[in-house]
């Protein structure tokens, strides 16, 4: 270890897998990389400069969606509602019919 340099901390999220994550957590497109890069080097996305890489707490992720208008999807298990895409056919249960 280099004095004055933090080490990474495993569990970090990189700038770069950023947008990736929020459309994970969101199932939203997020803005590109250049877009949340300036949001981070303005202060808005908290992030910590590590070894000359920006990298993102993950329990940041929920606020950081919140902040970029990103409402996180509600995921519920059991669910009989599904759909693929647009215009497939729709399952339902037989009380929503």
């Amino acid at each position: 270890m280099t004095k004055g340099v933090p080490e990474p901390q495993s569990g970090l999220i990189p700038l770069t897998q950023l947008a990736r994550e929020l459309w994970s957590l969101t199932g939203q497109e997020p803005p590109n990389y250049r877009q949340l890069h300036m949001l981070v080097l303005d202060g808005t996305i908290p992030a910590e400069l590590v070894r000359g890489r920006w990298q993102i707490e993950p329990t940041d992720l929920p606020g950081i969606a919140q902040t970029l208008g990103l409402a996180p999807t509600p995921r519920v298990r059991g669910s009989r509602r599904w759909s693929l895409h647009a215009g497939s056919r729709r399952k339902t249960s037989p009380a929503a019919a």
